[in-house]
């Protein structure tokens, strides 16, 4: 451990001490993350420095978020290895990007993950797509504090929406092709839980992830709620500005008119 912590973490930028207080919490759990899955961080350490590659792609995600948001920040962005624990968060130093949650290709092995990081294992040609979903969680500082499960689906779910719309593609594409034509079943079950101040069965619930459904289901009704406000609005810049800046999460949801196309 204390390799780790001489090499590693004591000379680590301001983004790495963030990552590691927020999400690693201490330095034992990345050690037992790195050491119980040795052939997977040493088949993603040639990827990792290929990120560069796909700077040009980020920018033109900013450019676009620019036009469309004119209150739109741009952070400093840190990639950094983690434990598998977080593909990304944004905290007042940045956007802080798990890199080992972004660098799959076809050569890495993965018979150390688990299902869900098996799951959650994203391309490394996607990496712009998570930037542009991070980004949008940096410039939420407009929303309302609420603890309810519809507000934490709304502000997971602009972020892919939103994040789509400059980059292209959302961040969680997995949730999209699983939920084709079981749209109802998931909007019934979300519908029951919606008011409550639970998201454990919706968001960040990895250890509920099976071979027949997904964890994080949140991201996608959230998108969809976001998606029909933004729709049905004339003026879509002005759409943009009031997802970032709800007051009032029931009244954002009923005004979308979400609730009706899936019932």
């Amino acid at each position: 451990m204390n390799f780790y912590k001489k090499y590693y973490t004591e000379p680590g930028s301001n983004g790495l001490q963030d990552y590691l207080a927020y999400k690693i919490k201490n330095l034992k759990n990345f050690v037992k993350a790195v050491n119980t899955k040795p052939a997977f961080y040493s088949g993603i350490r040639k990827n990792t420095y290929t990120v560069d590659q796909q700077k040009a792609q980020m920018i033109q995600s900013f450019v676009k978020f620019k036009q469309i948001y004119n209150k739109a920040q741009f952070p400093d962005i840190y990639f950094v290895i983690g434990a598998f624990n977080s593909g990304g968060t944004s905290t007042d130093a940045g956007l802080l990007i798990g890199l080992d949650q972004s660098a799959r290709t076809e050569e890495v092995p993965v018979k150390e993950l688990t299902l869900w990081q098996q799951n959650n294992f994203t391309d490394l040609k996607e990496l712009p797509n998570l930037i542009a979903h991070e980004l949008i969680h940096f410039n939420q500082g407009g929303l309302a504090g609420d603890t309810t499960l519809l507000a934490g689906a709304i502000t997971e779910g602009m972020a892919d929406f939103i994040g789509e719309l400059i980059s292209g593609k959302t961040a969680n594409e997995r949730l999209f092709v699983w939920a084709k034509g079981k749209e109802k079943q998931v909007w019934a079950d979300f519908e029951k839980e919606m008011y409550l101040n639970k998201s454990r069965n919706w968001i960040a619930n990895s250890d509920q992830e099976t071979v027949d459904k997904p964890a994080d289901l949140g991201y996608w009704v959230g998108y969809q709620i976001c998606k029909a406000y933004y729709n049905q609005s004339t003026d879509k810049t002005k759409a943009v500005n009031d997802i970032l800046n709800i007051k009032n999460y029931k009244e954002f949801y009923e005004k979308s008119g979400a609730g009706q196309l899936f019932n």
